[in-house]
């Protein structure tokens, strides 16, 4: 850090500090209460990597809205990277896995609290139609647009269920800035001040 220069130094001292890595999410948590809904938890890689503490919060939160939260194993990146960098074979080679990964019908909605993966997730089909060449019929088209059509940013899935009500009084001042790709490119922008 000594040998960067100064303007240098004084970004990197603005920088949060990692946390303690938390252990990896289980591939199951069980709804808490009466079971509202089953869902999956997309975790992503650098978000997994970063913010797992993040990952816990929205799986317990989940838990304690009544859901059933499944998190495969076999999930992936997003791809989003690779898309943007022009890289489309890697870009479908991980949005096929992510559709396998999260094809069990039981689950109500993919859930991600990622706006940047969020919006990557929910263009799937768009972006398989176009790198497929417009072939809605490719199974790959197919299975890619059914997944994005189950893709739920946390916030807006909460606001849809609705929220149980805490059972004691929150006694806390928030501040809330919109996540530019959540507001942007997923068009959520009441569901969290209603929340």
């Amino acid at each position: 850090l000594k040998l960067l220069p100064k303007k240098l130094q004084r970004m990197q001292e603005q920088l949060p500090r990692l946390r303690k890595a938390e252990p990896a999410l289980p591939e199951f948590l069980p709804a808490k209460g009466q079971r509202r809904a089953r869902v999956g938890l997309f975790l992503g890689c650098v978000a997994d990597a970063m913010f797992r503490h993040v990952h816990w919060a929205t799986a317990r939160v989940l838990q304690e809205n009544g859901c059933d939260v499944v998190i495969p194993s076999s999930q992936s990146c997003c791809g989003a990277i690779h898309y943007h960098n022009g890289a489309s074979r890697p870009a479908i080679d991980l949005m096929e896995a992510n559709a396998t990964a999260f094809s069990d019908p039981s689950l109500d909605a993919i859930i991600v609290n990622v706006a940047g993966c969020g919006s990557m997730l929910k263009d799937y089909g768009h972006i398989a139609e176009e790198l497929h060449g417009h072939d809605t019929g490719n199974p790959a088209v197919k299975q890619s647009t059914a997944f994005s059509g189950r893709v739920r940013d946390i916030q807006e899935f909460l606001a849809a269920l609705g929220p149980v009500k805490p059972e004691g009084r929150i006694e806390v001042v928030v501040a809330y800035q919109d996540a530019c790709h959540l507001q942007h490119a997923q068009k959520i922008r009441q569901q969290p001040r209603d929340l």
